[in-house]
């Protein structure tokens, strides 16, 4: 399943570490309907490739590969204890295609030039630069999510799975974290969405700028806060009454029990905690 790239506005703040180009941070993926066979272009003969127990990953250099295949690792293992998935693995290695600069990219996906990554079936297409971990990282979790969940309908959990994608991309790269705190500050804490709008208003519904920032800022902020306050293990319950069918209030109760009844409860905690 192909994934497209939803266009965000530029950023102004970025990390006082990490220089990141603009037209890549700034996007995020949305699922639609793909051919199984890549679409793409593959890297030009002489490419290397790495082979971890969870992820192929190629690139034009081991050095590069190696490099990474042990974030992608490091992300995985992150995102495995933060939403409690000790037991989950993937059925097949996830698939990393690096290629060595944005016009390669370009030429090889024919994506629009904003473009940074994309991602279909279990691989994701990104180039070498700065901000290319955060978009695997983002782009792991959505592939996690969408596995673990299995094959029902959840487009009623847009909100959740990208709040989950965000919260990794701030765990992997500090200055999406950076970016993230101060959209949330700026665009998110003077007036949130009612949760919902935020579970009823897709990204890219018609909506640009700032108002698919908020979206993305509310929904990473959400779903951080319910792992953190809400317990690793009691957000995997959460995540398990989902995929077995119950709705958000009644998985919220069950899978929260003693801290929240349902997600006007877990709204108007998070909201406290913006204050």
């Amino acid at each position: 399943m192909k994934k497209h790239i939803l266009l965000l506005p530029a950023f102004i703040l970025l990390s006082a570490c990490v220089s990141l180009p603009e037209d890549v941070l700034r996007q995020h993926m949305l699922e639609a309907p793909a051919p199984d066979k890549a679409p793409y272009g593959e890297l030009d003969p002489g490419s290397k490739s790495v082979e971890t127990s969870r992820f192929l990953v190629r690139a034009y250099s081991n050095e590069t590969a190696q490099s990474y295949a042990s974030f992608c690792e490091d992300s995985y293992t992150r995102l495995m204890s933060d939403l409690g998935l000790y037991s989950f693995a993937p059925s097949a290695p996830y698939n990393i295609v690096v290629y060595g600069g944005k016009d390669e990219y370009l030429a090889k996906t024919r994506q629009p030039d904003w473009s940074g990554g994309v991602a279909y079936g279990n691989a994701i297409h990104v180039y070498e630069n700065d901000a290319a971990r955060g978009v695997i990282a983002h782009e792991i979790a959505h592939l996690v999510f969408k596995e673990f969940m299995g094959g029902a309908d959840h487009s009623n959990l847009v909100w959740l799975n990208e709040g989950i994608a965000v919260h990794a991309e701030k765990a992997a790269l500090p200055a999406s974290a950076d970016v993230y705190a101060a959209r949330v500050k700026t665009l998110v804490r003077p007036s949130p969405l009612s949760f919902t709008a935020l579970a009823t208003m897709p990204p890219g519904a018609g909506r640009t700028g700032s108002a698919v920032e908020k979206w993305y800022a509310q929904a990473g902020s959400l779903a951080t806060f319910m792992i953190r306050a809400g317990g690793n293990f009691n957000f995997y319950l959460f995540l398990r009454k989902l995929k077995e069918g119950l709705p958000v209030d009644s998985a919220v109760g069950e899978a929260f029990a003693g801290t929240w009844r349902d997600m006007t409860d877990v709204d108007a905690a998070w909201r406290a905690g913006l204050q």
